[in-house]
């Protein structure tokens, strides 16, 4: 290999996998610094990049409705019966998705363990959203960026779209996350 090696310092701790069409880039949050050996002194340059999960423009109020139906459209096509009902809510640049599914409750269920019936019990995990993604709008209604809802973390974290992009539509963000729903 000629020339001198480079390395590369993220600013965060993620990676960038692709880059985005340039009105895409004005409406992030971007920062990422390169450090090539061979400057002196070790001065940094910053080169702006797109990020997929910062930034984002508000969802206009006219859209709303239409991408509500196409979530719910697609997933009472690709996975009836494996949910009572779809939640879809928009705050800001974000759209939630959650799922409330039907739980179960063994028949030996010991109330005094849990501190309710097994009735109640059952009512109130019916009533018990599960948390698929959050989704950032870009001003593309077909192109969004996905985080994925982490249990163990309690917090969305990012994550690519099956298709292995960091982009995709609302029905690939719910093919994505219904890994919850095939319990």
């Amino acid at each position: 290999m000629n020339g001198p090696a480079r390395t590369a310092t993220f600013s965060r701790n993620e990676i960038v996998q692709q880059v985005a069409p340039a009105d895409a880039v004005r409406t992030a949050r971007l920062s990422f610094n390169v450090r090539h050996s061979h400057e002196i002194g070790n001065k940094m340059r910053k080169i702006w990049v797109y990020d997929p999960q910062s930034g984002g423009k508000e969802i206009p109020k006219a859209i709303k409705p239409k991408i509500t139906q196409r979530i719910l459209s697609h997933a009472e096509k690709n996975y009836k019966g494996k949910y009572n009902r779809i939640d879809v809510r928009f705050r800001g640049k974000f759209c939630y998705i959650d799922a409330f599914t039907e739980p179960y409750v063994p028949n030996n269920f010991n109330s005094k363990l849990f501190g309710e019936s097994r009735a109640d019990h059952i009512k109130r995990l019916r009533n018990t959203p599960t948390h698929l993604c959050r989704l950032r709008f870009f001003g593309d209604e077909n192109r969004w960026s996905m985080a994925f809802y982490t249990y163990s973390h309690q917090k969305y974290e990012p994550c690519i779209f099956n298709t292995g992009s960091w982009q995709g539509t609302p029905e690939e963000a719910f093919d994505t996350s219904s890994v919850y729903l095939t319990g």
